[in-house]
């Protein structure tokens, strides 16, 4: 009996394995047709495409791939295989903001459809698949355009890499960049002004006819260049980073300490300790102590989802009565 328990086991083990190992060469086989479709003239865009979300839907989907007890390949095989899948990705990039450009290409043009269209390219350069954001993604091409766009103006030598390591990629940028040039136009003319210069802020440099254009506009409508404004703006997001980080180590050691206090001595005794904590920290952070305090109250109703929308819209300003600077130096 004890033999055929073992015997059985072997078999499912097996079973498993061999599992495992027809899903690894169902992928090494469908990224062979894949290199051999893009050889074909004949081969139709919209085949390419459902071919293409079908595979990557496949590995991102199929837990033998993906970093879990389950995984059968290692991080190096992994990743070659991300590598691989990204000029899929990069593809339907490029075939989605051409479908958003038709749309918009004849006598009555499809506005919402376009948009529609661009969404999904725009869903695809942060790695995910349109309509399955809930799988994993891919992670070598997961930024989003709108990062490209503002750290390709700000480092140049991006876009020699990105275009080096995925070829295409560029070719697809451009013409998500001739959406949002149209997009930008189409809503001049409806007086929508703010909203035109969002969208003229992500045309694309590398996309010269339209981006002569934009910059014109941009300038007449601000007094900057796109790249001005770009640079200004990701130096701000760095810093709201920087400051965003600060808020939640503020409010975690009062936390810790506020716990240790409750586990030895009660609430009443933490409560009335916290002046001292904050005091404290503010001397750490060399801020002062009202600007602690707001820190550590906005952080806890940012947390518990008791923070009123309109004051967390608004929070990096509220709380800057002080700016946060290093922590004073210890002689």
């Amino acid at each position: 009996m004890k033999k055929l328990i073992i015997l059985f086991t072997l078999a499912l083990a097996g079973a498993n394995l061999t599992g495992c190992h027809i899903n690894v060469i169902r992928l090494d086989n469908r990224i062979e047709k894949w290199q051999s479709l893009k050889k074909k003239k004949e081969a139709s865009l919209e085949s390419m495409a459902r071919f293409a979300n079908e595979t990557i839907y496949f590995f991102l989907t199929t837990i033998d791939f993906q970093r879990s007890r389950e995984a059968v390949i290692n991080d190096a095989k992994r990743l070659r295989y991300h590598h691989k899948l990204t000029s899929m990705q990069v593809f339907l990039i490029d075939y989605y903001a051409k479908r958003a450009l038709e749309a918009i290409s004849g006598e009555e043009k499809d506005w919402e459809r376009a948009a529609l269209e661009w969404a999904r390219a725009d869903s695809l350069t942060y790695g995910f698949l349109p309509r399955h954001e809930h799988t994993f993604r891919l992670v070598l091409f997961d930024d989003g355009y709108t990062r490209y766009i503002r750290e390709i103006a700000y480092q140049g030598e991006r876009y020699n890499r990105l275009e080096r390591d995925y070829t295409g990629s560029m070719n697809a940028f451009r013409k998500m960049s001739e959406y949002k040039s149209r997009l930008a136009e189409h809503l001049m003319e409806q007086g929508r002004r703010v909203e035109a210069l969002e969208a003229y802020l992500l045309v694309f440099k590398r996309d010269p006819e339209n981006f002569a254009r934009a910059e014109k506009t941009v300038k007449n409508m601000t007094g900057d260049t796109i790249r001005e404004i770009q640079v200004r703006r990701l130096a701000a997001d760095i810093a709201m980073k920087g400051f965003l980080s600060l808020c939640y180590e503020i409010y975690g050691l009062t936390e810790d300490a506020m716990r240790g206090i409750r586990a030895e001595q009660g609430d009443e005794a933490a409560e009335g300790m916290f002046p001292e904590i904050i005091g404290q920290l503010a001397m750490d952070y060399n801020i002062s102590p009202e600007q602690a305090a707001d820190i550590y109250y906005f952080t806890k109703s940012e947390i518990e989802g008791t923070l009123p929308e309109y004051i967390h819209l608004w929070r990096h300003e509220i709380l800057k009565g002080q700016e946060p600077r290093r922590p004073a130096m210890v002689n």
